[in-house]
């Protein structure tokens, strides 16, 4: 980028609205900007402040002023969907490649956060299978012990039984 254009930069508020469909879609634009004016009288708010709107689903609309300030590559950065994509649209522009080293580190503390949440819940997830099997096993516990006492008065009926059946073999 050119030092004057970077220089005219610092000196407005400069914002970027990025979207994936561009607000009037009877007249669509890559790259639009906007100043805010005086309803009544028309008259401009100010220089310094602009509104610029990046349509990211009208790329192949950019102009040759677009793609002179490398605008198109910014919105092919917005629109990556792969660490590849984003690593072969940055690999030529050193602006690109911090950007997309800032959206890595960005992203990957959002992976980090991600697998704190997957290892609690996986905690969570062994407490209640631990839980549930506890649980399980004093139920079988209860089932052996009660199918235990039946068996011990069934064989106690057996002894009673076959000492009453000798008992009347010897009558």
């Amino acid at each position: 980028m050119n030092e004057a254009f970077l220089l005219k930069m610092k000196q407005r508020i400069f914002t970027i609205f990025l979207y994936k469909a561009f607000l009037f879609s009877d007249c669509p634009e890559f790259y639009a900007s906007y100043k805010l004016i005086n309803i009544k009288n028309h008259r401009k708010y100010s220089d310094n402040l602009t509104l610029n709107v990046l349509d990211l689903s009208h790329i192949e609309l950019a102009t040759e002023e677009d793609k002179l300030y490398h605008i198109h590559k910014w919105a092919m950065l917005f629109k990556a969907t792969t660490w590849e994509e984003i690593k072969m649209i940055a690999e030529q522009n050193e602006y690109l490649q911090e950007a997309s080293k800032t959206m890595f580190r960005m992203s990957a503390d959002e992976l980090i956060r991600k697998r704190c949440r997957d290892r609690e819940e996986y905690y969570q997830d062994l407490q209640n299978y631990e839980r549930v099997i506890a649980e399980k096993d004093r139920q079988y516990e209860q089932v052996v012990a009660e199918k235990d006492r039946q068996y011990k008065q069934a064989l106690a009926e057996i002894e009673r039984l076959r000492a009453e059946v000798e008992c009347l073999r010897k009558s």
